[in-house]
């Protein structure tokens, strides 16, 4: 009798398959942004959708989320776990943020309130009650006594964090989906439910004065801003006309071409399947740049420009998608997908680099956060010996909360 014909072995998937680029300076880049096949942790509440989640400034391994319960929860990823609840909110935390030493919290929710926390004692130290429902709030990046607030209402306002008293209130035409400072506190952008981004000058105790707008796309809200004080390589796509928006979008005409080096970078997702790259210039001028396909029609998607690129030639960015993965791209070339992490089963919120972005951690709508590990290389140059060998089985695929793949 003849032994049965032995069965093919299963084929081994490869981290970085060369197919991915057609250079060495892109394989390179890939190689950079790789992460460990399997999660760093998976953290499940019952608590709803995350739509915030923010690693400490200053600590790698400290992470907060606010959840659609009201509830936020503190997390050391590199140790236990979960280790504090923070509760007062009576309806959806829609943005946490965190103070320059991290030693206070500051979050903004539907109920009509932002809350300080301090996250050593881990109790609420002052309610400060807001007019409207909060959608998005960032703190000053060098006086943290004050922060901007956007409502859903069609208002933005400026808070003292002491004494809970309005600074500035500026009324705007359509509901503020999301605010941010520059690096230094003296420009603050908010975008809105019409799909325009206003740029405000501002000086300590004084007024905001709008000094620039633009239209992404008419009628498709912003959902998130992020700025970074750097640039992302030469300009592909510059405007310089009083409302200018993106190529392919309802009006995009009257355009002229600048070869000014641009001076930072500012990253907002927009409700039409896309993440816009604009160049900030002169501090208060901006310019569409590029585009990049994400799937997000409905939900409150964001992304995070990385905060380390001097060490690199080109800057990439996360985004989270409605489609459950975080996409990792090269700002610097169009449509260019350096990673893809596969890791939820329902869409995701929200993204944060850890402050040396050896972390990355991911929010979905149904109460899970990822975190993600980078990987670590030889001298050589190669991923370890245990990532190369890895053979994702099919089976293992997938759980009831988390599925656990990286795609290159």
């Amino acid at each position: 009798r003849r032994p049965a014909p032995a069965r093919p072995a299963a084929p081994r998937r490869r981290l970085f398959p060369l197919s991915v680029y057609d250079n060495e300076a892109e394989f390179g880049l890939c190689k950079e942004y790789a992460f460990e096949p399997h999660p760093l942790k998976v953290l499940q509440t019952a608590s709803g959708a995350v739509f915030s989640v923010k690693f400490a400034h200053n600590e790698v391994g400290q992470l907060a989320f606010g959840c659609f319960s009201g509830q936020i929860y503190l997390a050391d990823v590199l140790g236990a776990g979960l280790t504090a609840v923070l509760e007062g909110h009576t309806a959806a935390v829609t943005e946490v943020d965190w103070s320059l030493s991290s030693d206070y919290l500051v979050s903004g929710s539907l109920d009509k309130s932002v809350r300080v926390w301090d996250v050593v004692r881990r109790v609420c130290v002052r309610v400060i009650p807001t007019p409207f429902p909060c959608l998005s709030l960032r703190i000053h990046p060098v006086n943290n006594n004050v922060f901007a607030v956007g409502f859903s209402a069609p208002q933005l306002r400026l808070y003292n964090l002491s004494t809970g008293k309005a600074l500035v209130v500026v009324k705007e035409k359509k509901p503020v989906y999301c605010v941010e400072w520059d690096s230094a506190g003296e420009v603050l952008f908010s975008a809105d439910a019409g799909g325009t981004i206003r740029v405000y000058s501002w000086e300590m105790a004084g007024a905001l004065r709008l000094r620039s707008l633009i239209t992404v796309f008419k009628d498709k809200p912003v959902t998130s801003l992020r700025f970074e004080a750097y640039h992302c390589g030469p300009a592909e796509l510059t405007t310089v006309d009083s409302n200018p928006t993106l190529q392919g979008g309802p009006s995009s005409s009257a355009k002229e071409t600048s070869a000014e080096v641009p001076e930072a970078s500012l990253l907002a997702n927009v409700r039409s399947n896309a993440v816009v790259l604009l160049q900030v210039r002169r501090k208060v001028e901006l310019v569409v740049r590029r585009s990049f396909p994400v799937a997000h029609v409905s939900q409150f998607c964001k992304a995070r420009l990385c905060p380390l690129v001097s060490f690199r030639t080109s800057a990439c960015f996360a985004s989270a998608s409605e489609d459950g993965a975080v996409y990792i791209y090269d700002a610097s070339k169009p449509k260019v997908t350096v990673m893809k992490l596969v890791g939820h089963v329902s869409a995701v919120l929200d993204v944060s680099w850890s402050c040396d972005e050896s972390l990355l951690a991911s929010a979905d709508d149904q109460g899970t956060v990822v975190v993600w590990k980078r990987s670590r290389f030889l001298e050589t140059g190669n991923p370890s010996a245990e990532g190369l060998d890895l053979v994702l089985d099919e089976s293992d695929s997938g759980s009831s909360s988390a599925r656990s793949a990286v795609e290159y």
